[in-house]
């Protein structure tokens, strides 16, 4: 299942498809007795992000009705959709229990190659780190993925898929949600205790609920899968105005089964009904990889850019994951990689209020922390969109001098931004979090992902090889750095043993660095010290790791008092009932994007600022003032020198058209 119609190599252009299954339609059981009856969880949409959510109900046992309107996965079997997931991700799937079959099946690239006309321009390597489990990133077509999710969820058993149900309206009441479905047989109704609104960007949830947002198209791109016979370096291919796509970009990178992706830009007026015809396709890519170079189109089609992100993720019982929450164009991987967090930080909240383990505004902080993630990456896409298709004078003036400046200056290329890849977003402002109170150089600060480092699970005396995160129940974990079991204090191992939070899910684990294993507590053998120096620790040192695997608190001793105060906190016992921090209007045209970290990053947005500011006429006065000023600031002439030496070789360069890379 999930393989293109084609064998490996073609002996001529066609247009293929792919062959995916079809999952049958069975009437619901509120449709034959008529009874809306009431279910914990309804998950609606069986995408990425509602499959990862329905899998990690039914790992902690609580069931499920997932609805979806389609009878496949994919964009109803036509496209390869998302295609590079985070090492987060992977790690998340490894714990539902189908992330093995994620990294076998995917792709690994390490390098990140950026062309300016036919030239390299940029190669940054993402060095594998030999510590980590996962790749940085590894690219996969979505459906595969949700064929493994779906593969999960039937050997689970807790979940009840149900294909063809089209979601028509939505009502919210105080103690439950009450959904009205359509299927090929007539209306029926079904509640939720909790409703998991995950059905993507032009979700019939949000539409019913009457909280559809102002949304920013940005761009239109072609974008097609092809199985092609030619060697190609497996690597990120992003080209700035190629010969065979001139004034535009294009992207390619390699998926599974010997099928890339291409990417390829056509503007905001462009006619994306003439732009996905054969026609057109196989003219686009006979450009880019040459008339005589056989392929085959596995599918094509044209996307439309946007920006969009949701004032409020949770309406009452209702909370919205994913799309249906965030939207933003696919730069960095940071749309279905994001969509994957929601659901990690969202289920185990759901499951610690359904259990009576914790209060329902427990609840609340899925918005507090979630939306804010969602606006950083829609922040880091807003900018690399803006480098690869510039809006304004300024924004194309300033590109294009990055761009010349980077074929040979080493400092300015991390400016090229043609993607930040996504990556886990801090809880460090969240109410659940304990700030530390001890001085740590190092080591995932409270709110941060942690590290899976390479260690040895111990049984008795012999150890086997694995990684920190193995087997994370998605409880709440209490790593205690012990160096060696005889050195625990025989005070702390009793109260870890006997007194540790009993009405809540929390897990020790003891790190050593030699010895046999301990026969309370699952035991960690850290022989080469990987793990103490992630995380900066030292004999005696205490990390609280909550469920979804970020940073609760942390201390240099073990002191029962604020490991109890510091669990309850995350676990929303001292949470407050309202909302904190800045809102943000949910009109993505309005949508105010918080500063780059970065300061070149800050002083490349000043330069943009001021360069639109000024009249067209007076732009150069600005350069050449700003030239000026800059020169008196700095101390020393060699400097200065240098920087004049090296801009009249660039520009004498450009004039001549040479623009190899150094």
């Amino acid at each position: 299942m999930g393989e293109p119609r084609t064998p490996v190599f073609m002996s001529a252009k066609e247009v293929l498809g792919y062959d995916l299954p079809r999952y049958l339609y069975r009437m619901p059981e509120e449709q034959r007795t008529r009874r809306a009856a009431r279910h914990p969880v309804i998950v609606v949409g069986a995408g990425l992000v509602g499959l990862t959510a329905a899998v990690d109900l039914s790992v902690r046992g609580i069931p499920v009705v997932l609805l979806d309107d389609s009878d496949t996965v994919g964009a109803r079997g036509l496209s390869s959709r998302g295609v590079n997931f985070a090492r987060r991700s992977l790690e998340i799937w490894d714990r539902l229990g189908m992330g093995d079959r994620v990294v076998e099946k995917g792709v690994v690239w390490n390098v990140h190659r950026t062309y300016l006309g036919p030239d390299t321009i940029y190669a940054y390597e993402m060095n594998p780190d030999p510590d980590q489990k996962h790749p940085a990133i590894l690219a996969l077509q979505q459906y595969h993925v949700e064929q493994y999710l779906i593969d999960r969820l039937r050997e689970l058993g807790m979940a009840d898929l149900r294909w063809r149900n089209e979601v028509v309206s939505v009502n919210v009441k105080p103690d439950h949600a009450s959904v009205e479905v359509r299927t090929p047989d007539r209306l029926y109704g079904i509640e939720a205790e909790y409703l998991l609104a995950c059905d993507g960007a032009r979700s019939a949830v949000r539409k019913s609920l009457g909280l559809d947002s102002a949304e920013m198209a940005f761009d239109r791109w072609f974008i097609s899968d092809v199985k092609i016979e030619t060697e190609i370096a497996r690597e990120r291919h992003l080209w700035i105005d190629p010969p065979f796509h001139e004034g535009r970009c294009a992207l390619l990178i390699e998926m599974a089964d010997g099928v890339w992706r291409t990417d390829m830009q056509l503007g905001e007026d462009a006619d994306m009904a003439d732009a996905v015809t054969p026609e057109r396709a196989m003219e686009r890519l006979d450009r880019m990889f040459g008339v005589d170079t056989s392929y085959g189109i596995v599918w094509a089609g044209a996307y439309s850019f946007q920006f969009r992100v949701l004032d409020e993720f949770r309406h009452g019982r209702v909370f919205f994951l994913g799309d249906a929450a965030h939207e933003n164009p696919p730069f960095g991987g940071r749309g279905g990689n994001g969509g994957i967090q929601d659901a990690d930080n969202l289920v185990w909240k759901l499951d610690l209020v359904l259990r009576g383990r914790a209060p329902s505004r427990l609840l609340d902080t899925y918005h507090r922390e979630r939306h804010p993630a969602a606006v950083e990456n829609i922040a880091q896409t807003a900018r690399s969109c803006w480098f690869l298709s510039p809006q304004s004078r300024g924004r194309r003036l300033l590109r294009d001098a990055v761009l010349s400046f980077a074929k040979t200056d080493l400092e300015i290329r991390p400016l090229v931004n043609t993607g930040r890849m996504s990556v886990p977003f801090s809880y460090d402002s969240s109410d659940l979090i304990t700030a530390d109170s001890d001085k740590w150089e190092g080591g995932p600060s409270p709110g941060a992902a942690v590290p899976n480092c390479r260690v040895e699970t111990m049984d008795g005396s012999s150890a086997l090889a694995g990684h920190l995160l193995d087997d994370w129940g998605g409880a709440f974990v209490c790593l205690y750095f012990a160096g060696a079991v005889a050195d625990m204090p025989e005070d702390e191992r009793r109260y870890l043993r006997e007194k540790l939070q009993a009405d809540l899910p929390v897990e020790t684990r003891l790190l050593v660095t030699g010895g046999d294993a301990d026969a309370d507590f699952r035991t960690i053998r850290d022989s080469r010290n990987t793990a103490f120096r992630a995380y900066a620790a030292k004999p005696g040192c205490v990390y609280l790791v909550r469920p979804d695997g970020h940073v609760a608190a942390r201390w240099r001793t073990f002191d029962p008092e604020r490991v109890e105060t510091a669990i309850s906190r995350a676990a929303g016992r001292h949470a407050p009932a309202g909302a904190t921090g800045p809102r943000t209007p949910s009109s993505a045209g309005d949508l105010r994007l918080p500063d780059p970290e970065r300061l070149d990053e800050r002083l490349f947005e000043r330069l943009v600022d001021s360069v639109d500011a000024a009249e067209p006429e007076a732009v150069p006065v600005f350069l050449e003032r700003l030239v000026l000023y800059l020169s008196r600031r700095i101390e020393d002439p060699d400097i200065v020198r240098g920087a004049i030496s090296a801009s009249l070789q660039d520009v004498a360069a450009d004039a001549h058209g040479d623009s190899s890379p150094a």
